[in-house]
């Protein structure tokens, strides 16, 4: 797995409550950064961005469609006859689904965990036209919300593979950014 810190970012807060907070991230840019696991040069390009994109899209995509679109019999009785209408159970929405955790420093642990990715990981660019990944994570727990508002948590680094599958595993919140 490469783990990589792009940086501080401007952090966008799209929503909150007392125990949550979500937080737009720039998760990763095209550039070269040293994977935090073996001190390698990496190489990231628009097109490794497009494929972790559209990876991490269709894994959201195939959670969702497991639910499909499910029928449930809620049974009753009228007039002495038992009774069990068809009741259609609508898709989730993608933004309740997940496939990946928010850890802190890549500490993929229960006692870690800080929160995760909100449904779809998007595309943008940025002020020098380059293809970015963006990530709206919710942070979840009290004390954690605490530290995002006061900028404690700001950094993020992104775990994924590339090839062959271009899997995102997680991202996490580092104390420094590359």
């Amino acid at each position: 797995m490469i783990k990589l810190s792009t940086g501080e970012h401007h952090i966008t807060l799209s929503a909150s409550g007392k125990d949550y907070i979500d937080v737009e991230v720039i998760a990763l840019t095209p550039g070269v950064f040293v994977n935090a696991e073996n001190g390698e040069d990496v190489v990231i390009t628009e097109q490794h961005i497009q494929a972790l994109h559209d990876t991490y899209n269709a894994r959201v995509d195939g959670e969702r469609n497991k639910f499909g679109r499910k029928l449930k019999r809620i049974a009753h009785i009228k007039d002495d006859v038992l009774m069990a209408p068809v009741i259609e159970k609508p898709l989730p929405k993608a933004e309740d689904l997940t496939v990946a955790p928010v850890h802190q420093d890549h500490i993929v642990a229960q006692s870690t965990m800080l929160g995760r990715i909100l449904g779809y990981v998007k595309l943008a660019r940025d002020d020098n036209s380059m293809l970015c990944l963006l990530a709206t994570l919710r942070v979840m727990g009290a004390d954690n919300v605490s530290k995002v508002n006061l900028g404690a948590l700001r950094a993020v680094s992104l775990g994924f593979n590339l090839e062959p599958d271009y899997t995102i595993s997680e991202i996490s919140f580092v104390p420094y950014g590359a």
